[in-house]
């Protein structure tokens, strides 16, 4: 009894076309987070333990170590980003060349976006905002 936890909220939400209990505790200060799992076969249960091992695995691996970068062309938008702000403040010709490897940078989530099927343009816009 001294080690049970409390939630705050129990309820009953519609997540991806199925219905599922959630406990949630809104107490920002808590560092210990609790994920129940249910589950018709064990197979299936295992599959799903595993699959939020390797998210919180992966998590604490990027927090942990610095040299790790996002994915999906997250790494290129931010320096896109950052090349072009300083293409805006640099004067004469130079300015247009390094405007254009700021494009230039936009390539690979450009890419990533038309193989997934997705629009490229709004991509883009939701990578930048």
């Amino acid at each position: 009894p001294d080690e049970m936890g409390h939630c705050d909220l129990v309820e009953t939400r519609e997540i991806a076309g199925g219905r599922c209990v959630v406990f949630q505790q809104n107490d920002e200060e808590s560092i210990v987070s609790s994920v129940v799992l249910r589950s018709s076969t064990t197979n299936q249960l295992d599959d799903l333990e595993r699959a939020i091992d390797d998210g919180v695995n992966t998590v604490k691996t990027y927090c942990k170590d610095a040299r790790l970068l996002p994915g999906g062309g997250a790494t290129e938008i931010a320096l896109a980003g950052q090349i072009a702000a300083m293409g805006e403040k640099t004067p004469g010709l130079e300015q247009y060349a390094i405007n254009k490897f700021a494009e230039a940078l936009e390539v690979i989530p450009r890419t990533l976006a038309e193989n997934a099927g997705k629009d490229p343009t709004e991509i883009i816009s939701d990578l930048y905002a």
